[in-house]
């Protein structure tokens, strides 16, 4: 298994096909909304409010290479306590959709070679 791994590793070297690292959650982000188009207007009204009152805020100086679940769990349940705190709770079917966002993002991320795999899809909601 490792020196599979290793093999594969060298030949993403040598297609230039590694994660860039640099690569900021908040840059990406970005980029990714900007190309979103065709979208009804509500969506992406939806998604500009995620990524921008959001993601952004809590998550974009990390590097897109280096964000896990464990990320992505803690800015819900941050969100969902600030929301408790003034008592105005979130919906399950909001936290849902505002990972779905990100989800959305993530996967297009791993799709352009960005990201090995979307570490949204083991984030949990409620």
């Amino acid at each position: 298994e490792a020196q599979a791994w290793v093999a594969k590793t060298k030949e993403e070297i040598r297609n230039n096909e590694l994660p860039d690292d640099r690569l900021t959650v908040d840059v990406y982000l970005r980029q990714w909304l900007e190309g979103k188009r065709g979208l009804r207007a509500s969506t992406l009204v939806n998604y500009q409010h995620h990524v921008h009152e959001i993601f952004i805020p809590e998550l974009g100086r990390m590097k897109l290479a280096n964000l896990r679940p464990r990320h992505i769990e803690e800015v819900l349940e941050r969100l969902q306590k600030a929301a408790e705190a003034r008592r105005r709770p979130i919906s399950a079917k909001t936290l849902r959709r505002t990972l779905a966002t990100l989800h959305s993002a993530l996967a297009t991320a791993v799709k352009r070679g960005l990201i090995r795999r979307n570490p949204a899809v083991d984030g949990r909601v409620g």
